[in-house]
This record gives C-alpha cells, sequence and structure tokens, in this order.
C-alpha cells in the first residue's frame, strides 16, 4: 500500500495493524500491511516498485492502485463482479459494497459491467498557500495570474528576512507535471491532453502560447515563478520546502492536509487551501481528481479467496474509512461518510466541492494512460526548464505519446493483429469512407471468428462420470472400471491411455489396446454395446495388469483383422504398421461415419503421445498439442483439427487425453505399471496436464500456458452464471441490463 502522504507514514501504518488485530480477533484471518520504506507517498515511485511486483507476480494478495491505473495489467486483478472470488455470502457482500460507493469513484474501476478493485479513498489536487502572508498584504488569489502577482508583491518584501522564501513548488516530474499542464490547459482554454481514444489534442498554438507566458514567469530575473532548484523537485521535496515555510504556493494533494495543518501547527505561520471557488468561472483553477482503490491479485500466496475477499471488505469498510478520514483526513468513498458531517468537517467536504474537476483523459488514453503521460512528461519538463521551446517541445512530446500509443497497441495485439492504432494511422493516409470500410470488414470478420469459435467450443459438453458395472465381464477386483468420461443425456465414451510403446503385431493383448472398443461401437443408457462379427455385446473391462477380458476373448478376430490385406474404403494404406512415436495397427478399414451418436461429436483434447502420419489423410500431432475431435471412427481413430499447427487430418483416439481431465497415477508417474486400473484406482490425483509435465512430454512452460488457459475457460464460464444470474434479477435499470447483456453477448458469442 502507500502511505497517503510522506508526514503520516509510521502513524498511518500503527493504526492499520491496530485494525489488522481487532480484525484477526473477529474472523482469524491475518492482513499483513507493507509499506515499503523506499517508496513514501509519491506516487511516482510507487508505481514503479508496483509495477514491478506485479510484473514478477510477487505473492501479494491485495494492492493499492491510483484510479488511473485500473487498466494498467488488464489480467493481473480478479474480477470482483464477475469472478465471484470467495463464497457466495462474500460475492453478495461485494456487490452490496460496490453499490455502497460514490458512483463517482466506481466508474474507474468499472469496464464492461466488471469491476476490478474498490475504492479505498479519494483525492484531488489542490493549491495551498501562506494564509498568513496573504492576509498581511491582503491579496486574495483567484487564478494562476492572481498567484505570479502575490509572488512578484511579497516575495520582495519579506526576502531580506527570509532568505529561502520561494513563490510556487510542486512536483515537476512524472505524472505531477502531466497533471499540471492539463489543469493549466483546462483552466485557459477548456482543452484536454487527449480526446477520442488515443489521439493528442494538446500541440495547438494556444497552448504554446499559453506555456510561453508560463515560460517567461519562470525565467524572470526579479522574481522567477518556479525557482531554479525547484525545476527538478519530485513531490516529496516540494512538500518538504513548504512545510517549512518556504514557499509562497504548494501544489499538492488533498489527503495531505491534515497532516500539513498539523504540522504547521508548531509554526508561526498558517496554510490555507485556495479553493477556486469564485463567481467568475473563467478564472476557476482546476483540480485533478484521484485516490487509490485496492484490488485482488491472481496470484496471491493465500489461497483462500474467501479470506483474502473478507479482508478486501474489511479495508474498505465504514469503520475503516471513518477513522482513516478523522485522522488523517483520508476523502471517504463511501456515500454514507460523505454525509457524515464530522467526517465532513475534517476532510474538508466544502472546499472539496467546490473543486471544479479536470478529470485525467483516462477515456480517450484507453488503456495506455500511464505510457501516455510517461512520453509527455519529459518534454513537458523541458520546455518548463528551457531545454526546448514551446511549440517544439509540445511537438516531441505529441510524438511520444503517438509512438507510446503504437507500441502498447501493437504489443497488445500480438502478431498479425491490427490495434486500434493501426486504423487510426491508417486514416490519415487513405480516404475516411475506405477507413470506415476497412474497420466495419475487420469488425464483422473478428465478431465472426469469435463467434464461430464460441459456439465450437459448445457444440459438445462433457462431464466426469461412473458406469454400472458390466455384465458378465469383471476385472480381478469384482468391479468394473469406470469410463472415462460421459457425454451428457447420450452415452459414454471410452479413451485408451496407455503410455506410447511399440504394439506387438503378435500379441493379442497389444492389438487390443491399439483398437479399443471395436467395430461400430455404440454406447448408450450408461451401458456400452459393441457391434461385433456375430452380434455379441460386450463392455471392455481392463484387468489388473491393463489389458481387456474382451480383446483376449476376440484376440482370434482381432490377429485376423489386423493382418487383413483388403484395401482400406476411402483412402489408401501403404502397410499394415503404422511407424512414429506411437505405432497404431488399423483393426478394420476406416469408415467415414461412426455407427454411434458421436458421428458429429466435437470436444476438445490433449495429445499425449506422439503420432506420425503414414498416408496422405493422417495429421501429426505431438504431446501438448489441443486438438478439437469432429468424427470418431469405429477403428479406433478420429478426424479433428490441430489447433496448434492450424491443420486438419485422422490421428488415433489413443494418443489424447480430455483438457483437464483427472485420471489417479499411482506415486506421480514414477511406477512403470502404469494401467488404466491403477489410474482410476491410485490414492493420488493428477490431472492430464501435470501427467504430461511429469511424465517430461511437455515443458514447464508449455504446462503454465494450457493452465492459464483453462483457469480463463473456468474464469469466463463464471462470469457468464453471474451475468445471467444478475440478469434474471428484476430491480435492474434498463441501463444496467443492457451492458450486463452486452458483456454477456460478448463473452458467449464474441459480439
Amino acid at each position: 500500500m502507500k502511505p497517503l502522504s510522506q508526514l503520516s507514514t509510521s502513524s498511518e501504518l500503527v493504526l492499520y495493524n491496530t485494525l489488522a488485530t481487532q480484525f484477526h480477533d473477529a474472523t482469524g484471518v491475518q492482513i499483513v500491511l507493507e509499506f515499503d520504506s523506499n517508496i513514501g507517498a509519491d506516487p511516482n515511485d510507487y508505481y514503479e516498485v508496483l509495477d514491478k511486483y506485479i510484473q514478477s507476480q510477487e505473492p501479494y494478495d491485495i494492492v493499492a492502485i491510483d484510479e488511473s491505473w485500473t487498466k494498467q495489467w488488464p489480467n493481473s486483478f480478479l474480477d470482483l463482479l464477475l469472478d465471484r472470488p470467495g463464497s457466495v455470502e462474500t460475492a453478495q457482500l461485494i456487490a452490496s459494497r460496490i453499490d455502497q460507493m460514490d458512483q463517482t469513484f466506481n466508474q474507474n474501476d468499472a469496464s464492461s459491467s466488471s469491476i476490478v478493485a474498490l475504492p479505498m479513498w479519494a483525492d484531488y489536487s489542490v493549491i495551498y498557500a501562506r494564509a498568513d502572508l496573504l492576509a498581511k498584504y491582503n491579496i486574495t488569489v483567484n487564478s494562476m495570474l492572481g498567484m505570479r502577482n502575490a509572488c512578484t508583491t511579497i516575495i520582495p518584501r519579506e526576502r531580506p528576512s527570509h532568505q529561502s522564501l520561494q513563490c510556487y513548488v510542486s512536483g515537476m516530474d512524472g505524472t505531477h507535471i502531466v497533471e499540471m499542464f492539463h489543469e493549466w490547459f483546462s483552466t485557459s482554454l477548456n482543452a484536454p491532453l487527449l480526446k477520442i481514444p488515443e489521439t493528442v489534442a494538446f500541440n495547438t498554438e494556444d497552448n504554446a502560447a499559453l506555456l510561453n507566458t508560463y515560460v517567461s514567469w519562470v525565467n524572470d530575473s526579479d522574481e522567477p515563478f518556479i525557482a531554479p532548484q525547484s525545476l527538478g523537485f519530485e513531490s516529496d521535496q516540494a512538500l518538504q520546502v513548504y512545510t517549512q515555510g518556504d514557499a509562497l504556493f504548494f501544489r499538492g494533494r488533498m489527503s495531505s492536509a491534515v497532516s500539513i495543518f498539523a504540522n504547521f501547527a508548531s509554526r508561526p505561520f498558517d496554510p490555507v487551501i485556495i479553493s477556486g471557488n469564485f463567481n467568475n468561472p473563467a478564472v476557476k483553477m482546476k483540480s485533478t481528481p484521484g485516490g487509490y482503490h485496492l484490488a485482488m491479485t491472481k496470484y496471491g500466496q493465500n489461497l483462500n479467496d474467501t479470506a483474502v475477499a473478507l479482508a478486501l471488505l474489511f479495508l474498505t469498510s465504514e469503520p475503516v474509512q471513518r477513522i482513516r478520514a478523522l485522522q488523517f483526513g483520508a476523502i471517504p468513498t463511501l456515500k454514507s461518510l460523505r454525509n457524515d458531517p464530522q467526517v465532513c468537517s475534517l476532510v474538508n467536504c466544502t472546499t472539496v466541492q467546490s473543486q471544479v474537476l479536470a478529470s485525467l483523459p483516462l477515456v480517450a488514453a484507453g488503456p495506455y494512460w500511464v505510457q501516455a503521460a510517461q512520453a509527455m512528461a519529459p518534454y513537458f519538463t523541458g520546455i518548463i526548464n528551457g531545454t526546448y521551446p514551446a511549440a517544439a517541445g509540445l511537438l516531441l512530446a505529441s510524438n511520444a505519446v503517438q509512438q507510446a500509443f503504437q507500441d502498447a497497441a501493437f504489443r497488445a495485439a500480438g502478431p498479425g493483429g491490427l490495434s486500434l492504432t493501426a486504423v487510426i494511422l491508417l486514416s490519415v493516409l487513405v480516404p475516411i469512407a475506405a477507413v470506415a470500410l476497412l474497420v466495419g470488414a475487420y469488425l464483422w470478420w473478428r465478431r465472426r471468428q469469435a463467434l464461430r469459435a464460441s459456439l465450437k467450443s459448445r457444440e459438445e459438453e462433457f462431464t466426469i462420470a461412473s458406469v454400472p458395472a458390466a455384465t458378465g465381464l469383471q476385472a480381478d477386483a469384482g468391479t468394473a472400471t469406470p469410463p472415462m468420461y460421459e457425454r451428457k443425456e447420450q452415452g459414454l465414451v471410452n479413451l485408451s491411455i496407455r503410455p506410447a510403446r511399440r504394439p506387438d503385431a503378435s500379441n493379442a493383448a497389444d492389438l487390443q489396446r491399439v483398437v479399443g472398443t471395436g467395430a461400430g461401437s455404440s454406447i448408450k443408457g450408461g451401458g456400452a454395446s459393441s457391434s461385433q462379427a456375430g452380434g455379441a455385446a460386450a463392455t471392455p473391462v481392463m484387468d489388473a495388469d491393463g489389458d481387456s477380458a474382451a480383446g483376449r476373448a476376440n484376440s482370434a478376430m482381432l490377429a485376423s483383422a489386423a493382418n487383413s490385406q483388403d484395401e482400406p474404403t476411402g483412402r489408401e494404406r501403404g502397410s499394415s504398421e503404422t511407424p512414429g512415436d506411437l505405432n497404431m495397427l488399423h483393426r478394420s478399414p476406416r469408415s467415414r461415419t461412426s455407427s454411434g451418436d458421436y458421428a458429429n461429436l466435437t470436444q476438445r483434447f490433449t495429445v499425449i503421445h506422439a503420432y506420425k502420419p503414414a498416408v496422405g489423410d493422417e495429421l501429426e500431432i505431438r504431446p501438448g498439442d489441443v486438438v478439437s475431435v469432429r468424427l470418431a471412427y469405429d477403428d479406433g481413430y478420429a478426424f479433428g483439427y490441430n489447433e496448434q499447427t492450424s491443420t486438419a487430418g485422422v490421428f488415433p483416439l489413443a494418443c489424447l487425453l480430455p483438457v483437464g481431465m483427472e485420471v489417479g497415477l499411482p506415486s506421480r508417474l514414477e511406477s512403470g505399471a502404469v494401467n488404466l486400473h491403477a489410474m482410476q484406482h491410485a490414492s493420488e490425483k493428477v490431472d492430464s496436464l501435470e501427467m504430461l509435465l511429469l511424465s517430461g512430454r511437455i515443458t514447464e512452460a508449455t504446462y503454465l500456458s494450457l493452465r492459464r488457459e483453462q483457469e480463463e475457460e473456468l474464469r469466463t464460464q463464471r462470469q457468464i452464471t453471474a451475468l445471467r444470474e444478475r440478469l434474471a434479477g428484476l430491480s435492474l435499470s434498463e441501463e444496467e441490463r443492457r451492458k450486463l447483456q452486452n458483456r454477456l453477448d460478448e463473452l458467449e458469442l464474441g459480439i
């Protein structure tokens, strides 16, 4: 977390620890709060450290982020509304807390009906002044020009007795100078830094003329508006100069007010906040709103989301916000506290309400506000300190921002992606009508691709299930082995997942492992039937050695089929033996349609054994590949699509395992006697990806990538469920219902 002010760091930490102890006594959940002593309260320093923490996935469960950073790390925080972290009760409490917040602060946490953080305190930029000196010379300040005139009047008269007195100090780096320029432009010209998404607006002749005026004040040899030694100040340095009484004006944050006033209590001068609340709206100085919000990270150390959610709710609760407001002047974000007279008197509600806000152009910057601010800040500083002429500095800053947008957008779009920046740049080169057609066609294509992918992934659904023991065929233990997975309301599909090894054509058991359940197998109603020669029905059950009893009973037939020289229908087979990492023998010619209800099923599988094609219509697959099966043939093969190589063809089902399916493995694959019976009855549980990793068939990087994909799919399903539940409610406004429905359509259909 970041303290409110450099002046209150230690006392804030004491209060937090006291509150955390009370919370632990009440709930048993321990909260450990960390203030990095090297950061202080400066937001630029805090961002640099926080960005490293988030990029390296340090195990913090909750982090405090500036409201302008909520979209900066899009894949790092849980969606508090749709992911519903914790229990059902905590999810409801989070939804209630969102409703309790002033919506002014919630809007920066929201994107497409989702919430990534909860506001903890609000903030505003303000100008502090030496009240005693303004009163002494009977000066009222209502504009930047008024500040300049006050300095030229007061400082020459005070300097004989106060050599270190300066006119104006402020943070002059990073976001500080960007906010300051934004306020100057907004006050004088009502001009933002950015307009439509990712479009620079500040590079104008009027802004250059305005900056030339300010630069002339800075270069005033009699009384510079900003002293040369202060041109490189960070916010903490500027605050220190002001609290020592060495500056007439200081641009700071409202959250520092209580600490500043307390610091001045022992000094012979008084501070005052210039509210800008005057009759002439043209001279009202602007204020940049801000504040910090708490977000739950996806990589926190505590795996109990309920405990973390409770801590988040506690830190944003009314008791915590109230005591922080009363002790430190932290502006609350809860509606109930913003109407509390006692709290309002301490956080200067009257002054806050009189501010004329100049909100940062976060929407226009898209998710790249930090990159844009970092790009323009050095040139703004260079304009003030004389490194660049105003017009040249604005041009350089404009180019830097456009480059930052382009770099960030193309990184986000990835190879082959058409980013928003690319569209904007194209609009400079080609007619507007052509751009409109191009963008429309591109968006239509993207929608179609997303819709097809969504429909394809939802065409069939599988769940783990068990099946009654088969009659007359039992394993050594006396019970049938449960099947691997079930297709809802249809039946069961069995897969052999024996580790890859070269089958022996003379071994009937090897042949049975390869060919599976039998020709024309049709499995329905919780039982399995195999339409074999003679019409006998059988359910393949593995014995303790992993061999099929049915396979041994039909070994003569299988050997005959394996050695058959009949040419397969629909394709040429050059050999009865298929070379590759896992060699497959075909029991019978492949039919182009399956005999069961599975002719058109679509399901995603992970490849666990490599297979190299022997004939033209076969497809090479490798461990770790994800394939979509479209047709299951009656000889144990399938037709499908390899998502990694974007190719389609035929491959053996025995090489596959359903994505994310759990199978038991004895001693984490250390035993060589891995068979279906042992897998089903092992004491440990390892899912398919872990099995691939432990067996060395995929790298750790591939494992992590596939695991993240599974988690994202699961999270998406949870979001869809949560959205449907909210849409079923009767208390939604039409606007809320429309936004939620749009988000649901986006998740389900890609539109």
